[in-house]
């Protein structure tokens, strides 16, 4: 009976949270496969782990921590570089109207650790002390990439509005 219970809730934990880790792995690799493969390989490492997490922003926590490290690892041992096009035919899995999808792809053309403070930010809700914590970095260090980001984009979508 047991497995039963944790196999429904490993299902759980995969239904409410792959749609964030798919969204990060899309926003580092660009490319919808490889995001999948990351995401499969996240929960895999869940799932391996067997750990038992303190309560829902812990999980979370470590889910994006695993999602990074994937994504970096795809990098590392595929020798890719960062800047693979998004073949046009392909759209996100999301469900957005078109100006999220024109801020998704500008939060995209960001260095990956603008662009990975930015959305747990603005998509994820985190606040910079949060997100330090998640990526073992410095506050002050996450706090200039969040002011860089926020610079980037505003310059990038000041310039698109004005033609």
């Amino acid at each position: 009976m047991r497995q039963l219970a944790d196999k429904q809730k490993v299902h759980a934990i995969v239904e409410r949270y792959r749609p964030m880790v798919y969204r990060l792995a899309m926003q580092n690799v660009k490319e919808c496969h490889t995001a999948d493969d990351i995401t499969q390989n996240v929960f895999v490492k869940m799932i391996e782990a067997n750990k038992t997490f303190e309560s829902e922003e812990h999980l979370k926590a470590w889910l994006i921590r695993v999602t990074l490290n994937e994504t970096k690892s795809f990098f590392r041992l595929a020798h890719v570089k960062r800047n693979i096009p998004l073949p046009e035919n392909e759209t996100l899995a999301l469900s957005c109207d078109d100006e999220y999808i024109f801020l998704f792809e500008e939060i995209k053309k960001l260095k990956p650790n603008y662009k990975n403070v930015l959305y747990l930010h603005c998509y994820e809700g985190y606040t910079i002390p949060e997100i330090a914590k998640i990526l073992d970095k410095n506050v002050n260090t996450v706090s200039t990439w969040f002011r860089r980001a926020k610079k980037e984009k505003d310059h990038t979508l000041r310039r698109v509005s004005h033609g």
